[in-house]
């Protein structure tokens, strides 16, 4: 049996890195079309809306092009964090529960979980559901226009997903260090 060459495994952390950069870029561009083209979302602060994900297109075209630059780096945490922030501002700034930037939090569970471990996805997971339990709760409409149902099943199912995608990337990463061994 061969011994896998030693480049082998930074190539496969690599690839992770570079789809995690492009994959944001994918996300937040596919965001500013989706807006754009359906009028009807967001249904309030519709052009700090615009600004806010057009600025946040920018940034992610700006990360890509500084990984690319500096070889693909692990995500920092901060830089994980402050998206987790920026998406719980931006489904503040829509329809809270209702948002269509909700699933914008699996993208940063999925970055945290991928590159740091189980313990940092799980944070995130709880600290995304609990950030949008607070926001679908202060900006929750009244009357005939509350939705139940999304306000109480989509946490459930952010934390739920949440933990399986950080225990699948915890694995992940506990796998590549016992191939390095």
């Amino acid at each position: 049996m061969q011994r896998p060459k030693a480049g082998a495994i930074e190539r496969v952390e690599l690839v992770d890195t570079r789809m995690l950069a492009l994959t944001r870029c994918v996300l937040a561009l596919s965001a500013l079309v989706i807006i754009w083209i359906d009028p009807t979302q967001p249904p309030r602060l519709v052009e700090l809306t615009y600004v806010s994900v057009a600025l946040y297109c920018l940034y992610s075209v700006l990360v890509a092009f500084n990984s690319y630059r500096a070889g693909w780096p692990v995500p920092g945490r901060a830089g994980i964090w402050g998206e987790v922030l920026f998406y719980v501002y931006l489904i503040a700034l829509t329809e809270g529960t209702s948002s269509i930037f909700f699933f914008f939090f699996f993208f940063s569970i999925l970055a945290a979980s991928f590159s740091r471990g189980f313990r940092e996805g799980l944070l995130v997971t709880a600290a995304s559901t609990t950030l949008f339990v607070v926001v679908g709760t202060l900006t929750a409409p009244t009357g005939h226009e509350f939705e139940l149902n999304r306000t109480l099943i989509r946490p459930v199912y952010l934390f739920v997903l949440g933990y399986m995608i950080a225990h699948w990337g915890g694995y992940e990463i506990e796998l590549r260090r016992r191939l390095r061994l």
